[in-house]
C-alpha cells in the first residue's frame, strides 16, 4: 500500500483491505464510521494510483455520492451484492458538486478511485470484484 496524507483521520475510521478489481489489485480504504463515510475522500490533495475507498452497506439500496471536498476527479462504481459492477461514473469532476450521482440499480458497495481507473483497466458493467480482508459492516 501507499502512503496517505492524513487529515484528522483515524485508525478507528479507516481500515485497509485488499481486492481485484478487474485486472487491477487494488489497495481499498474503507470508511468504518458513519463521519468517515460522509466524509469519503474528501479533503484528500491525491490518492496513489492502486488505492481506491469502498463504501460497504448493509442492504441493497440506490445510495447517492458527490464530490463535496474533493480536490481530484475519480471514478465511481456501484457494485451489488454479488460484487459485480451495475453502474460506472467515469472522470467525475469536482466541478459537478452539489450535484448528486447513483445506480439506477441497486448497489450493496460503492467503491471511489482515481479518475481514469476504469478505463486503464478495462472495467465494465458485470466485472467482478475480489475482496480480501473486509470487516463485516453493522449499521
Amino acid at each position: 500500500t501507499g502512503v496517505f496524507l492524513s487529515i484528522s483521520r483515524t485508525a478507528q475510521e479507516e481500515s485497509e483491505a485488499a481486492a481485484t478489481f478487474g485486472d487491477a489489485r487494488l489497495a481499498l480504504l474503507i470508511a468504518t464510521t458513519t463521519a468517515a463515510r460522509e466524509r469519503g475522500l474528501g479533503m484528500r490533495d491525491s490518492l496513489p494510483s492502486d488505492t481506491g475507498m469502498i463504501f460497504i452497506f448493509t442492504k441493497d439500496g440506490t445510495y447517492d455520492f458527490w464530490m463535496k471536498d474533493m480536490r481530484f476527479p475519480i471514478d465511481i462504481f456501484w457494485l451489488n451484492s454479488d460484487r459485480n459492477v451495475v453502474h460506472i461514473e467515469r472522470y467525475v469532476s469536482t466541478s459537478t458538486y452539489p450535484a448528486a450521482l447513483h445506480s439506477q440499480a441497486p448497489a450493496r458497495y460503492v467503491i471511489e478511485t482515481n479518475a481514469g481507473f476504469a478505463d486503464e483497466h478495462h472495467i465494465l458493467l458485470g466485472t467482478p470484484l475480489e475482496l480480501k480482508n473486509i470487516p463485516t459492516i453493522a449499521e
